[in-house]
């Protein structure tokens, strides 16, 4: 299995352990509407991942600096949209093989991760307040930027 979409699943609060040995093809994986997922697997995310995106999962994204995505040296693509709760965080790792990263409604996004990923083609934002006023700095990291 190359793909794994999860949606709409009130009550599921963890995925499952040894995902990496469960599923080692994962290359795409999709959490949506899912607002009691907690975190990641300890043993982390299939090795492979390529695409990443979570939508709604409120206490998975205020628990972003624990997902260790640092360890995806194949993840290209991520995309989170939030409800604009999460809690600031100003070291959050990346691995710098996204090229494309797509956040809506997060409170920051460190320009010091952004600095960090230079694969980086496409970046796209919304509802960052952090981003008011320094769209033109921003720029400056990707030929795509959207705000």
């Amino acid at each position: 299995m190359t793909y794994l979409g999860i949606a709409y699943c009130e009550k599921l609060k963890w995925l499952p352990e040894r995902m990496q040995e469960l599923l080692p093809s994962l290359k795409e994986l999709e959490l949506l509407d899912c607002p009691e997922i907690k975190s990641f697997p300890e043993g982390g995310m299939p090795f492979d991942l390529q695409q990443l995106r979570i939508g709604n999962c409120k206490k998975l994204v205020n628990r972003r600096k624990e997902w260790c995505l640092h360890r995806l040296p194949y993840l290209r693509k991520l995309v989170i949209e939030h409800d604009g709760s999460d809690e600031e965080i100003e070291h959050w790792e990346l691995p710098c093989s996204i090229q494309r990263l797509e956040v809506s409604n997060l409170k920051t996004l460190s320009t010091q991760i952004l600095k960090s990923l230079t694969s980086l083609e496409d970046l796209r934002i919304d509802n960052l307040p952090q981003n008011v006023g320094r769209r033109a700095s921003l720029l400056s990291f990707s030929p795509h930027f959207n705000a």
